[in-house]
């Protein structure tokens, strides 16, 4: 989340100062500064958060990435009612979710399939959204060199980046370099001032290619941040609340999770209670949820592996324990079908949305 948060904010901190053709008027300053403000001291809303990032090598992407966050805040009458949901996916590697639910002091966390809860005040709720919260780092910069846009009484103000500051910006994530070219070909910051007052809206596009000796290498960034329901937003909280700090309740629910994806998308049969399997003809997949055990039943014999000790057999023939990567009698024949059933294993659950780490 740090990283992330960081990269969102050095983008709008460095377009506060960007060039631009056409200046605005001191009032509409004062108009976005007082935005901001307002925006800062909202009780109630909802804001979305979208990023984008690519990386082109030579016309090749290399880095495809998507940050989805989405946040909601009621603390009217001191409630303290929060929500925070982070969905960050990159391409050819994956994704990953995290979902935060804030009330009575206690933060209740659900990250791939695990639930937890630990102890966190509003002020502590708030700390973690900072990161994240794009117009605290503009408040405090000019626009004098701003263009302005009306539309009844909406207002948006663009900026661009010159040539430093987007060093700076690639500087910021790590990058060097020593003796280079840029040609930008994207250079946008929006910012939007609601008919209430409000900074709702914050929008930056760049495209620029850095061009040192033969290699050239194109940044993409698209983000966008939207505020709204202001004062209407409301907290919908889990059912089952008290279970995120019962492990054993957790476990249980998602294993009946990954049982029906199972049944519904994958075409395995119950063949008893607790007990499903797929016939591939040759071989059957089987999950055996009272033992925790996944067997891949073959000609040759059944290999198992239980997910709760993370231990795999064959038979009463051999074990071969996977924590410690030790082997207790199995030949290399029946290691490698021990270790197909448990690639088998977190393969089925994968593919059913389903994390292994979180069914034990």
């Amino acid at each position: 989340m740090r990283k992330i948060g960081i990269w969102c904010l050095t983008l709008i901190l460095l377009a506060g100062c960007g060039q631009a053709n056409q200046k605005i008027s001191n009032d509409q300053i004062s108009i976005l500064k007082e935005a901001i403000v307002a925006t800062q001291e909202l009780q109630n809303y909802t804001k979305n958060e979208d990023l984008v990032m690519k990386v082109f090598m030579d016309e090749e992407i290399t880095l495809h990435s998507t940050t989805k966050i989405e946040t909601r805040i009621n603390n009217v009458n001191e409630k303290a009612e929060g929500y925070l949901n982070m969905n960050v996916s990159v391409e050819g590697v994956g994704e990953g979710d995290i979902q935060l639910w804030a009330k009575n002091n206690q933060f209740y966390i659900e990250s791939d399939g695990q639930r937890a809860i630990q102890e966190g005040t509003m002020e502590d709720f708030g700390q973690q959204l900072v990161e994240n919260d794009f117009s605290k780092m503009i408040e405090s910069f000019d626009y004098i060199n701003g263009r302005v846009k009306t539309n009844g009484n909406k207002m948006t103000i663009s900026t661009q980046l010159d040539e430093l500051q987007i060093l700076q910006l690639l500087q910021s994530q790590g990058e060097t370099y020593d003796e280079i070219k840029l040609n930008i070909k994207t250079n946008r910051v929006d910012f939007v001032i609601s008919d209430n007052k409000y900074l709702t809206e914050i929008h930056f596009d760049v495209l620029v290619d850095i061009i040192e000796e033969e290699t050239t290498i194109s940044n993409e960034i698209v983000m966008n941040m939207i505020v709204s329901d202001m004062n209407a937003t409301e907290i919908v909280f889990p059912d089952d609340l008290a279970d995120f700090g019962n492990k054993q309740a957790t476990n249980q629910t998602n294993q009946n999770k990954l049982m029906k994806q199972l049944i519904d998308g994958a075409g395995y049969v119950e063949v008893e209670p607790g007990v499903i399997e797929y016939d591939w003809g040759t071989e059957r997949y089987q999950f055996d949820f009272n033992r925790l055990d996944f067997n891949l039943i073959t000609k040759s014999g059944t290999y198992t592996y239980n997910w709760n000790e993370e231990l795999g057999t064959f038979g009463g023939v051999c074990t071969y324990n996977f924590a410690q990567s030790e082997n207790i009698g199995c030949n290399e024949e029946e290691v490698a079908n021990i270790q197909l059933a448990k690639e088998l294993f977190d393969s089925e659950c994968q593919y059913s949305g389903v994390s292994p780490s979180s069914l034990n």
